[in-house]
Parts: structure tokens; sequence; C-alpha cells
């Protein structure tokens, strides 16, 4: 029997021609994703919405588990912020040498409260001097896009839990699929009266994370974050992590 992630690369050849440049669903629509599955969604323009569309970009979300909002940051401001992203990540690969270590070391790597190594040339930084200029700006001008949607999908409490850079050298080798956090159990739902009583496979969202391209993602030196549409779903996850202890790799 085949996989979630064989099904959705099989299908990946078969819908390219057909939603390439096609218009998306209408919004409003009883059900805009009528006749799809989530990932057939495979091109930028099927997983794009509008800034002010939040209802259709819930719908997305719950639908495909990721969207896509064009230009919410200006080109201008984000060639900024990649620059100070790349001397920022210079600094700490020179503090990891000042410290006797070998920052692209594939065995041992390093690991701080604000700043890792996600394998050879890939530099993960949380929380380090993001609440400055550029970055200050970054959130300010690019939330003025999405948070409406994340407060749609979240509700009007939703807040920030954290902000990162991760940047990534020319040449490095891909990473693996993976989430980016566990999902909160059913139990923890059922605990606080959340579900409604409805059975769900698959569990409201309860965080959302939100990538910021600081790099014209045009360029070939410059491929963009990956996504599975579809994959938050419990029965795709289950699949998908089936698949991944079959081959003996973690999921």
């Amino acid at each position: 029997m085949r996989t979630a992630i064989a099904r959705a690369l099989a299908a990946l050849e078969e819908v390219s021609v057909r939603l390439i440049g096609a218009p998306r669903p209408a919004i409003g629509a009883a059900d805009p994703f009528a006749g799809l599955l989530p990932w057939d969604l495979t091109s930028a323009e099927a997983l794009e919405v509008p800034a002010a569309e939040t209802e259709y970009g819930a719908a997305l979300l719950d639908f495909a588990g990721v969207c896509a909002i064009r230009r919410a940051v200006p080109p201008s401001l984000a060639a900024r912020g990649g620059a100070a992203a790349s001397a920022l990540a210079a600094e700490v690969r020179r503090g990891v040498r000042r410290r006797g270590g070998d920052p692209d070391c594939p065995q041992v790597g390093f690991r701080f409260h604000e700043a890792c190594q996600r394998g050879p040339g890939r530099v993960d930084l949380r929380g380090y001097q993001l609440d400055e200029e550029p970055f200050a700006a970054v959130g300010e001008v690019g939330g003025r896009a999405w948070l409406p949607l994340v407060r749609r999908v979240l509700g009007g409490d939703a807040r920030l839990l954290w902000s990162g850079l991760v940047v990534t050298e020319p040449g490095t080798a891909a990473q693996r699929f993976h989430a980016d956090a566990p999902p909160v159990p059913r139990a923890v739902w059922e605990e606080h009266g959340l579900l409604g009583g409805l059975p769900r496979a698959t569990l409201p969202a309860h965080c959302l994370t939100v990538f910021v391209p600081l790099v014209d993602l045009r360029r070939g030196l410059n491929g963009p974050t990956a996504f599975l549409p579809g994959s938050h779903h419990g029965a795709t996850a289950a699949a998908m992590a089936a698949e991944a202890g079959e081959r003996g790799l973690a999921p």
C-alpha cells in the first residue's frame, strides 16, 4: 500500500500542469477545495492567500496546513534582514571557533541556548538580537499582513512564543521533512472542553509557524523551505511516521 508521502509525490506530475497558473478556488464557496486532495496544491498560486482574506486563509490552512502571503515584507526590508542574518550567523561561527570548536563538524556540531548547528552549513538562532533592527521592523511590517490570519485561526489572544533565524549556506544538504512542534494530545483538548464534543481526526491548530524569506527565492542558490500540504492531518502524519519507521528513520 502506498504511503502518504508516495501518493503526494506521485500527485505532483499529475496535477502540476492543471494547477500552476490556474485561478485559486472562489472565496466564499461552500467548499472551495471540492475534488482536491491537500497534496494536489503544488503551486505557489494554489497556496496563495491575499492578506485581507482571513476567512479563505483559515479554510486553506485547515485543509492544506500551509498557505502563502506574497510581499508581506517589502523586498528592500527583506534584503536588509537577510544581510543582518548572515552577519549574525558569521558572528556565531567565529565565536565557536574562538572556543576551539568547528562550526561545520558533522559529528559534534554546537548547541547553545541562543544558537545551534542544524548540520554543516546551517545555523539556527533563537531570540538572539531579534528585537533589534532590522528584524523588529520585519516583524512589525510583516505582522500587518499575517497577524489578522493568525488571530482568525488561533483567536484574538494569540501571542508570539519566540522568533528565530535559520541561515543556510549555499550547497548545504537538505533537511529531512519534519514537524516543528509536537501536537497537543487530544486529552488536553477534551480536558479544556475545546472540541465541542465532535470527533475530529485532525485536532484544531494550537500554534502556527510563520516563515519569512529574507533572500530572493527566485535565484537558483536560494531554495525555499519545502512543505508537504496535508501532512498536518492525523492520518497522513501517522502514515508518514510509519513509513519512516519501516525505513529506520526518525519521523
